[in-house]
């Protein structure tokens, strides 16, 4: 069990939504903690991209040639 403590507005907020969607709470917290999961994950993926943008590309004949060479294919 967790318990948390949120600001007047914050709280006011939230049940404001969860009115408006028909959710509980908890629902509505574990919907936007999972969100906000995604979201980190998918920054991560996008840092990592950005990183690797100036690496030469591949062609896919090249690799298929060098799979071929090293037998895997």
């Amino acid at each position: 069990m967790l318990t948390i403590t949120l600001n007047d507005t914050i709280q006011e907020r939230l049940i404001l939504l969860t009115q408006r969607t028909h959710n509980s709470i908890e629902q509505v917290i574990l919907d936007s903690l999972a969100l906000y999961a995604e979201q980190q994950e998918d920054n991560e993926c996008l840092t990592i991209i950005a990183e690797r943008e100036n690496e030469p590309s591949v062609s896919y004949a090249d690799v298929l040639t060098r799979l071929k060479a090293d037998g895997i294919l």
